[in-house]
């Protein structure tokens, strides 16, 4: 008696291994803001806002600063103090906001002695 030929099953895996302190999502990309429409619509730029959440693996870290050289973006930070989880709250100023690209940076910094910064992209554009 012979037996048939084992079935071979291939199942493609795709692994993601993030630093032991990473922000996630580790982008902002706020696409194409219809600037004169926003403005005149009330609640528009709330659609725009972004959660970014700061983690380590092991332990607590403290965020020191944070900054941007992207002018229309606000940042706010929470909790204060020692976390092992920080979320940061990304939302545009309607005041600062200018038409053009809204390309650069938010930089975190941190108190970790092995990842003391990590550095987000930014990317959008106001029509």
């Amino acid at each position: 008696m012979t037996w048939p030929e084992p079935l071979r099953l291939e199942v493609p895996v795709h692994l993601l291994v993030k630093a032991d302190l990473y922000a996630n999502p580790d982008v902002v990309d706020l696409g194409d803001i219809p600037l004169e429409h926003a403005v005149q619509t009330p609640g528009v730029f709330d659609l725009f806002r972004q959660t970014i959440l700061v983690k380590k693996r092991a332990g607590e870290f403290r965020i020191v600063s944070v900054r941007t050289d992207v002018p229309a973006l606000l940042t706010t930070t929470a909790p204060l103090g020692s976390s092992a989880s920080f979320r940061l709250e990304i939302a545009l100023s309607p005041e600062r906001l200018a038409l053009g690209t809204l390309s650069g940076s938010i930089w975190i910094a941190t108190d970790d002695q092995k990842i003391p910064e990590i550095a987000i992209p930014v990317h959008g554009r106001a029509l």
